[in-house]
Formats: C-alpha cells, structure tokens, sequence
C-alpha cells in the first residue's frame, strides 16, 4: 500500500475502538474493550482506506474471534457509507492521480495545472478521476 496506510489506521482504529470501550466499560456498560479495539480497526481502516472488505478479511484474521465477525462487518460498512457522505477520497486514489499525470502527460505546466485540479476537486467534493 502506499506509504504505510495498514499499520498506522489499525493502530488508531484499535486506540480509538479500545477507549470507547474502556470509556463504555467504566460507564456501567458490560463491554468487551478488547473487541471494541478489533471492531475499530475494522471500522478505521475502511473509512480511511475505502475498502470495507479488505477491512473485514483482515481484522477477522488477525483475530480469528468468530463471535465479533457480525459487528465488524457492520461497522466497516457503516464507516464506509459515512467516509462516502462526508466525501472523504481515499489517499491511494491522490497518489495514483499524481503518478498518472507525470507518467503519461509530462510537462511541468501540465502538471501543475493537474494537481490544482485535483486539489479543487478534493475541496468541491468531486470524486471522479479523469478517464485514461
């Protein structure tokens, strides 16, 4: 993957889902806080990533837990829909838009005017890349 991106979001993922947990634990919930950590992995990964169920395969094998498999398949998929309604655009897609541009169009205006492109369209929402 591109620049590290699997290590770095299971770790937050797994921060973030195990605090929620401890936090829900200390609350008066009875909670696993070690399953809310596989649980946010599963969700972090595909909301940065965009890929739900590479998210899922995953998390389930570095887990093997068959009992949390339900309630990570639901949360990968719910931080997919929101990573999409937030319009959130994964980073591998920026870096292969890059590559494109300097691989096959060259020249350092084109270039240039490109990445302006791509930089509005990060700020407008839009997600489309430009057919090769």
């Amino acid at each position: 993957a591109a620049g590290g991106i699997f290590l770095p979001t299971l770790m937050l993922g797994a921060f973030l889902g195990y605090l929620t947990g401890g936090l829900s634990h200390y609350i008066g919930l009875t909670v696993n806080p070690i399953a809310f950590g596989a649980i946010g992995m599963a969700a972090f990964l595909s909301a940065v990533a965009r890929t739900p169920i590479t998210a899922v395969i995953m998390v389930f094998e570095m887990t093997g837990g068959y009992a949390t498999i339900l309630p990570i398949m639901l949360t990968a998929a719910i931080a997919d829909v929101v990573a999409d309604l937030l319009a959130c655009m994964s980073k591998n897609f920026i870096g292969t838009s890059v590559r494109q541009v300097v691989l096959l169009d060259g020249g350092l205006d084109h270039i240039l005017k490109e990445l302006r492109r791509i930089d509005q369209n990060l700020h407008t929402g839009a997600m489309l890349a430009k057919p090769m």
